[in-house]
Order: C-alpha cells, then structure tokens, then sequence
C-alpha cells in the first residue's frame, strides 16, 4: 500500500483456504411412518464433501435454534428417532471449523396410533352346545382382522366352545397392529334327565327336576320349584337355569296315571295254628283283584303261585305289583300252637329292675290286641297301664311320675298263641332311692 504524495508504502500478505462446503443436504429413511413402539432411521446424505475432511451432524427438531437440538457433535450421519416431528439436519466441515456447513431441508416423522380393540364382555362364559358372538369392536381406520385359531378376518367371530380366541387388527395403510386375546370358559348346562313315570288310580306323584340349586320353570303348570306332585295324568317340560352360569338345560316327562284301581290282595285271616316241631303244615291261598297285569311275591320268594305251603310259625305276606307300578299286600301271622307261655313274674320293682314278665315267654306267644296290665295302689286306685305283649313297669304312674315306694296290686290279663286266655295277679314292692 502506498502513500502517492511521500511515496511511503507497506506490504502484508493475507492466506485464504478454500474448504469443501457441503452441498444438497438430505435426509433419506426406510420408513418416515411410525406406530407406537417403533423407531425411525434418519440418515443424512449430501455431496460436495472433502475425503480428507470430517464432518459432523446436528439433528434439530422443529427448526434451527438453541434448545431445539436432539442430537449434536456427532460424526455419524444416521439418527434414530421415536418421536414425531419436523427434522433437519446441518453437516458441518470440521476443517473450517464449522463455517462451510449445509442444512437440510424438514421432512416429517409422523407417529400413527395403533388400532384399540374392545372385546364383547363373556362374563359367564360359553355353554356347552351353545354358539356366541364374539365382537372385536375395534376403534381405527382401515382396519384388517385375523383371529387365531380359525384365521377368521372379519370383525366378529361365533365360537361354540371355551378356550383363547387371539385377534390382530392391522391399519392397512400404517401398517401399524394391535394384538389381543380373550378367554372364553365353557360352562356345562345343568344335568337333568326326566323319565316318563306311571302312578295309580286316586294316588299323587311326585315330578321333580332331580337337581338343586336351580332355577326353575314348569309348564303348563308354572310351578317354579325343584319339584311338585300332581294327581292327574300330563306332560310336564321344565326349563333349568343355573344361576351363577345362565346355562340351561331343557326336559319334558310324561306322567300317566292307572285307568284302573289298585290291586286288591287277600290272605287268611290271623287265625291259624301250627306246630312246626311235629312237622304241621298250612296251605295258604291269596286272591288277587286286579285288572292290570303284574307279579305276585310271596315273602318267602315264591313267585306267581296263588298258594304255597307255610311250615312255620312266622308272618307271610303276599304282595302284588302291577305294571303301573301300583302295590296291593296282605299277611297272615301263624301261631305256634304247640308252645304256651310258662311266665315268671317278678314280686320286685326299682329303677334299675322293672316288672316284666320273664321266663318261657316270648311276644309271639301273645295275640296281638289282647295284652291288658294294670297296677293298683294301696287304696285301688290305678297308677299304671299298658296294652303292650310284654308290659314293662318301672315305677310310674300314668303321666310318667315316679310312684311312692310301698306295695302295689297288679294284675295281667292276655290270650295265648293256643287262643287260651290267660289271668295272672299279684303283689309286688316297690323301691325307690332315697
């Protein structure tokens, strides 16, 4: 530089470096649509760079400006994201300090929500042999279904058993899914199995469900309990719903009732007699009234014999049952003749040792009916009586008072097994505790 009027000059020299600036700044990336969860790759490209020179990338969110980085001073082009948003990139020279450097135009990241899926509520289940609905009642666009198992693709599927129905529902334009799964438990109906029953003529039967717990609606009738009884013939169908479940089940029984009277069994009176020690025998005939068919039972398992021989001293029935179930019976007692009563009689009485006969005698050797005890006090009154084969006194009175110590008349009066009346009376003492 020189001064023109005194010819002064000076000389200096300034260095220019030329550095390589980067130029046509992009941002490229596989996916720039995200769903929830996913990341997107930002990768920045640009040319004009220098191989000898490095570079570093800024990622700005939104725009350039303090507070704005998301991802600053590093060497490596490619940036990971999760987040919606506006991005720029600025590449920077390292050789020039940062002076050559480019930005990138914004591109967006945009975030997608995943399809939300609402099943339809099963609370009690599925039951057994029953078909239901499941909706998926999802909540998107452009959704797409697939159900496992089955591979089903439409909004709702029927399932007629338990187990885990699994459900994808997919955005076809995002890509972006949602998975779910509902369980749906089988329940069993309530187990009822009516049969058709038959009862008699002027009876009543009893129709019941055969399951408790339940609850329950008969028809024609209306009844809504387990079970009823009727008294004329008709079909009866029930409807059972278990309670905690809701499943049920279904039945119909037919009742029918005899047309035709019980069966009518006659035997011999009780009034027959044999020894068996000296080989008796009695022959003992039945006569049966009735007009439907059935079996005859002896109680010595002869069947369908309008007689049989009788050998000893017991009690036979004959019983008679016809084919609506319908029962008509008789028997007869035969008395052992050849054994009279041989009774001892106690003159004794406490609360540990009660009057009664003892001895040869047993309660077969009495006719029923004729037994007649009774116990007088001092002054001839009644304190006691009994009707029973073999009477029992312990020492009270007729409301079940203990009598007063001291002596009491008494008197037994009964027929035997050979129909001889028997008379016996006595004196006997009572002692009580003190």
């Amino acid at each position: 530089v020189t001064n023109s009027l005194s010819g002064c000059q000076s000389t200096d020299d300034v260095s220019i470096t030329e550095y390589d600036s980067p130029e046509n700044v992009t941002i490229n990336s596989n996916d720039f649509s995200l769903c929830p969860g996913e990341t997107a790759d930002l990768i920045a490209n640009a040319s004009g760079l220098s191989l000898g020179d490095g570079y570093t990338y800024t990622w700005y969110l939104n725009s350039i400006g303090v507070g704005n980085e998301v991802n600053t001073g590093t060497n490596d082009s490619l940036y990971s994201t999760g987040d919606a948003g506006d991005y720029i990139v600025v590449v920077s020279n390292n050789a020039s300090s940062g002076v050559c450097s480019s930005s990138s135009g914004p591109i967006s990241v945009t975030m997608n929500d995943n399809p939300i899926i609402n099943f339809t509520s099963l609370s009690s289940g599925i039951c057994t042999g029953e078909i239901v609905t499941i909706e998926a009642n999802a909540i998107g666009a452009n959704l797409e279904y697939i159900w496992t198992p089955g591979g089903e693709v439409n909004a709702s599927i029927d399932v007629q058993a338990g187990g885990t129905y699994g459900l994808t529902v997919t955005n076809s334009v995002t890509g972006c899914n949602s998975i779910d799964q509902i369980d749906v438990v089988e329940n069993t109906p309530p187990e009822i199995s009516l049969t058709d029953i038959t009862f008699c003529q002027d009876d009543s039967t009893k129709i019941s469900a055969g399951i408790s717990g339940m609850d329950y609606v008969w028809s024609p009738s209306g009844n809504t309990t387990e079970s009823f009884y009727i008294d004329i013939s008709g079909e009866h169908r029930v409807v059972v719903t278990d309670p905690i479940t809701g499943c049920i089940s279904k039945d119909t029984v037919e009742a029918t009732q005899s047309s035709d009277p019980k069966p009518i069994v006659e035997l011999t009176d009780d009034s027959l007699f044999l020894c068996p020690t000296e080989g008796d025998l009695v022959e003992l005939i039945v006569n049966v009234i009735s007009n439907v068919n059935g079996v005859l039972t002896w109680s010595d398992g002869t069947l369908d014999e309008f007689s049989i021989i009788a050998d000893d001293s017991v009690q036979y029935k004959a019983t008679y049952l016809d084919d609506f179930g319908c029962l008509g019976s008789d028997s007869v007692k035969i008395y052992g003749e050849c054994i009279p009563p041989d009774p001892e009689l106690p003159n004794i009485v406490s609360d540990e040792s009660p009057w009664t006969p003892i001895g040869k005698i047993t309660p077969e050797q009495v006719l029923e009916g004729t037994s007649n005890f009774i116990v007088y006090d001092r002054w001839g009154l009644m304190m006691f009586k009994s009707s029973d084969k073999l009477p029992e006194w312990k020492g009270n009175n007729t409301k079940d008072l203990p009598c007063s110590a001291g002596v009491y008349f008494w008197t037994w009066e009964f027929t035997d097994n050979t129909e001889e009346v028997r008379r016996y009376n006595g004196f006997v003492q009572l002692i009580t505790q003190q």
